[in-house]
């Protein structure tokens, strides 16, 4: 039984990472796109508009709105790192490879937390903003 959970986790890291980078380069685009035209705030905004709203085309109602609102800002967190990195600082990729690996760790620690405290699913009990549940 045991084995199967540490094969679940696995399978569930690269779905998550795959987000995580997805909205990472988000972040980047928007940045090669605008410059310095937006300032963070601005381009932050319509980052998070984007972002929630490709999730609430991929999930709809079946997710709980705060639920989908807290995941939409975690995923914004990200984008901004995209967003404001190339402006202040050279490119590394063992830096890179660096945050990624991070956020990874944090992402596996977050999901055992959530299963160890949180009978129910996505947007169900233990789905409230700031719960660390995200959606991938």
């Amino acid at each position: 039984m045991e084995e199967n959970k540490d094969t679940q986790d696995e399978q569930k890291t690269p779905g998550m990472m795959d987000s995580v980078l997805m909205a990472f380069n988000m972040g980047v685009k928007k940045m090669q796109e605008e410059g310095a035209i937006k300032n963070v705030l601005e381009a932050g905004d319509d980052l998070f508009q984007e972002i929630y709203k490709n999730m609430q085309n991929a999930y709809g109602n079946a997710i709980d709105e705060n639920f989908l609102k807290a995941n939409a800002e975690y995923f914004l967190n990200i984008a901004l790192l995209g967003y404001i990195f190339p402006t202040i600082c050279a490119y590394d990729d063992e830096f890179k490879n660096k945050i990624f690996e991070l956020i990874e760790k944090k992402l596996e620690q977050t999901q055992k937390r959530r299963q160890q405290s949180s009978p129910g699913g996505p947007g169900g009990p233990g789905g409230a903003p700031g719960g660390g549940n995200i959606i991938v």
